[in-house]
């Protein structure tokens, strides 16, 4: 797992 693919992945989801 990487953390930036996950912050892209949060980020992602916040911008719904």
């Amino acid at each position: 797992l990487e953390l930036d693919s996950l912050l892209k992945w949060a980020k992602g989801l916040v911008n719904v």
